[in-house]
């Protein structure tokens, strides 16, 4: 039968039950956030005069904006509640609210504390204006904190100052909060710091403010020492004291919020050092995971962490004090400082490790850290290692390398560190700062050989890749060898895949290997060795391989018996035969050098002792040219290999390097400062350098010495053969020249005596006529 509310007729069940039960309404109320609420009083106008009238319905007011923090940045949005002013204006909450959260809107500060705050100081025990750019910490919350404890009710003469009933207040990230340390020595016409005087005033008010000031001395918190200090200059740390609390930005309930926020201010408080049991204040973030251990938490005080001056110099005297004969035994009972202290003092021979010393506080006295924590390992930044006590730091786990076996630490080096992905999965370490020695898994000189695949980037170690090559070669033969004919009673034509007996004998009791038509997948050239691709890549890889060779045709001693060149031939009939020294083709082709060079040598103990061998392995090729009919391009030796082939030029040290054509050597010969331009063999006429001629010893180079002193005297017969024909020539020049002067002068001569006549018989002429 249903219960008839005659009053309450016009009403829905839901308004009626509320109307009729306070207890759901309170319930109601406590656990909605407020936006639900907003959204249920304008559900309809009863239940809006309802709720309204409801004196906890605006008790705890949330209006946060939801933003993403960060320590370098914050993001939000813009424009979302810019109406705040005028809601709270319109909103009954005289006398009636107690919690106010306004975090990232866009509240004036002007308007929250001139107008909202007069009027609910007897009621409002809890503000947040967190992140709120137009509420200022000098200009809004300072100057009104100050009032409020200036003021006396009328009426009261008993001089006590009245109370603000505000007991908590959040104002981190506001407009001109402090959040970098800044420096305390002010002038006074300066005042002092805003952020600094509110947690002054706020402590003498009995407010819980979330901006917080480091209490730990000078350079032992961690934030200070990122300071580049002038002289003696003391700066404040300021922190959030909510750092612990990873804000969702979400707007709370009542009840959450009651419990969160006595969860916040609970944080820092109780703290007791458990190594002197002294009390520990609230401090920076930086300063609690400096000072407690990561895996227990238990936390150390300033003085335990580090080692004070006193206790430093107290041990200092006592160390210096002390006989060599009992530095040993204290050495083992010795705290902290004066295990400092003897290792400064000489006495102790494995002093303790007094810190980084890459960081240039760690040589001051204050900033030495004690042995009651130890970072989990040396490569970590100090604000991300893990600080462990010792019972901790005995029971990590940690990793090892495959080949040195360091420990590694699994949070912060394991990453670094480089694992084979060939198939054997170990795992290698890597270089650091402290260890100069390299890494095993550094790629050009660790042990383990570690080489990237240039296909698909996998890493692979020397051991691998050596499995790889000799699988491969194995699988070549096992599918190049023939197969074995099965008789008549083992036939079987159904298409499977043969096999081949491990065991002894036709039984069945060896084990089968099958044979497939394998694919190579790996080469053990220069090309290959020094552009790695894995199995699956090296089939399409673009790099064509270097020519393989296949035996040694010959060998020649060139430069009067020192140097050994032998002839190679390639697998490739279009690749001509090559000349290689010994060190060369050891260092190309490392994987086959040995063998065609023992085969080599049997072939040629075969011939000196008249055996017979197949023709083809010397005939297939035509007879080598002579030596001189080599091209360079045609020799190759070794990276290291520096053989002369010739000497082009010597001049005079002063000389520059770049003269091409020297002038002759002295007739005392190359001096040591001379320049010596060689011809290597191997290489071309673009690769020929100027050597000293001290370089070519007696001792070190004969040959070469030999080779300059030959050059030299060349160089002195040339001369005086030049000098010679020189002077031939001159001399012949001058009788050719007497020669042709003496018929000149025959010549003068005859035309005069023929002038002369020709004269006489033109006067006997004219002799005739005129008679």
């Amino acid at each position: 039968m249903a219960l008839a509310l005659t009053p309450q007729q016009h009403l829905c069940p839901l308004e009626a039950l509320l109307s009729i039960y306070t207890p759901i309404l309170e319930c109601l109320v406590s656990h909605l956030p407020t936006s639900s609420k907003l959204a249920l009083s304008q559900s309809s106008r009863s239940l809006r005069q309802l709720l309204h009238r409801y004196p906890r319905f605006f008790a705890h007011l949330d209006f946060r904006l939801s933003v993403f923090e960060s320590a370098n940045f914050d993001s939000y949005p813009l424009g979302t509640v810019y109406n705040l002013d005028r809601l709270l204006q319109c909103l009954p909450v005289d006398g009636r609210i107690v919690s106010l959260t306004l975090d990232w809107t866009a509240v004036s500060g002007s308007f929250l504390f001139n107008k909202i705050l007069d009027r609910c100081s007897q009621t409002l025990e809890h503000l947040s204006v967190r992140g709120c750019r137009k509420v200022s910490i000098k200009h809004h919350i300072v100057p009104h904190f100050v009032y409020q404890s200036s003021i006396h009710p009328l009426g009261d003469h008993s001089g006590e100052k009245q109370t603000p009933a505000l007991k908590s207040l959040y104002v981190y990230k506001a407009r001109g909060v402090r959040r970098k340390p800044f420096l305390i020595d002010r002038k006074p016409a300066d005042g002092d710091e805003p952020s600094r005087y509110l947690t002054t005033l706020a402590a003498s008010l009995g407010i819980w403010v979330d901006l917080g000031l480091c209490p730990t001395p000078k350079l032992r918190c961690p934030r200070r020492r990122e300071i580049l200090r002038r002289g003696k200059e003391n700066f404040c740390v300021p922190f959030d004291k909510r750092w612990r609390v990873q804000d969702d930005n979400e707007s709370l309930s009542e009840v959450e919020h009651v419990h969160r926020r006595v969860r916040e201010q609970g944080y820092g408080e109780g703290l007791m050092c458990w190594n002197c049991d002294a009390e520990i204040p609230d401090r920076c973030e930086a300063c609690v995971h400096q000072m407690t251990c990561s895996l227990c938490e238990k936390p150390l005080c300033h003085n335990c962490a580090y080692i004070s001056r006193a206790a430093l110099g107290q041990a200092v005297n006592q160390a210096a004090q002390s006989t060599s004969v009992t530095a040993t035994a204290a050495a083992a009972a010795a705290s902290p400082a004066q295990w400092v202290a003897m290792g400064l003092v000489g006495m102790n021979p494995q002093p303790l490790n007094t810190g980084d010393q890459d960081d240039p506080f760690e040589a001051e006295p204050c900033a030495i850290r004690s042995k009651l924590l130890t970072p989990c390992c040396r490569i970590a930044l100090g604000t991300h290692a893990d600080n462990l006590c010792s019972s901790c730091y005995a029971q990590m786990k940690r990793a090892a390398c495959s080949l040195c076996d360091k420990p590694l630490c699994i949070k912060h080096e394991l990453e670094r560190c480089r694992r084979c992905e060939g198939g054997c999965n170990r795992l290698f370490c890597f270089s650091s700062a402290e260890n100069r020695d390299s890494g095993c898994g550094e790629p050009e000189n660790g042990r383990a050989q570690m080489k990237d695949c240039l296909g698909c980037g996998m890493e692979v170690c020397g051991a691998c890749r050596t499995s790889f090559a000799n699988n491969n070669a194995n699988a070549q033969r096992l599918s190049s060898a023939p197969s074995p004919v099965p008789s008549s009673a083992e036939e079987d034509d159904d298409g499977s895949e043969s096999t081949i007996s491990a065991g002894d004998g036709g039984g069945g009791g060896g084990r089968s290997v099958p044979i497939y038509g394998t694919q190579k997948a790996s080469c053990s050239c220069k090309v290959c060795i020094d552009n790695y691709y894995c199995p699956g890549c090296w089939p399409t890889k673009p790099l064509p391989c270097e020519p393989r060779p296949t035996t040694i045709l010959q060998q020649r001693r060139v430069m009067r018996g020192t140097v050994e060149l032998y002839q190679i031939v390639f697998e490739d009939p279009s690749e001509p035969a090559r000349w290689f020294t010994r060190a060369a083709l050891s260092e190309q082709h490392p994987q086959i050098y040995p063998i065609i060079l023992e085969e080599f040598t049997a072939r040629e103990q075969l011939k000196d002792a008249h055996i017979s061998f197949p023709v083809s392995t010397i005939t297939a090729l035509d007879p080598p040219p002579g030596f001189g009919d080599i091209p360079d391009s045609h020799i190759k030796v070794g990276v290291s290999e520096w053989i002369l082939e010739r000497v082009l030029a010597v001049k005079p040290g002063s000389e520059g390097a770049d003269s091409r054509h020297p002038p002759p050597p002295n007739e005392d010969g190359a001096d040591d400062d001379a320049q010596v331009l060689c011809k290597w063999l191997g290489r071309t006429m673009a690769e020929v350098t100027w050597e000293r001629n001290e370089f070519f010893g007696e001792d070190t180079h004969p040959r070469e010495r030999k080779m300059v002193d030959q050059f030299v005297l060349m160089c002195l017969h040339e001369n005086q053969r030049t000098r010679e024909v020189a002077a031939g020539a001159a001399t012949a020049t001058d009788a050719a020249t007497d020669a042709v002067a003496a018929e000149e002068t025959e010549e003068a001569e005859e035309t005069e005596e023929a002038e002369g006549a020709q004269a006489e018989t033109e006067a006997e002429a004219e002799g005739s006529v005129l008679i």
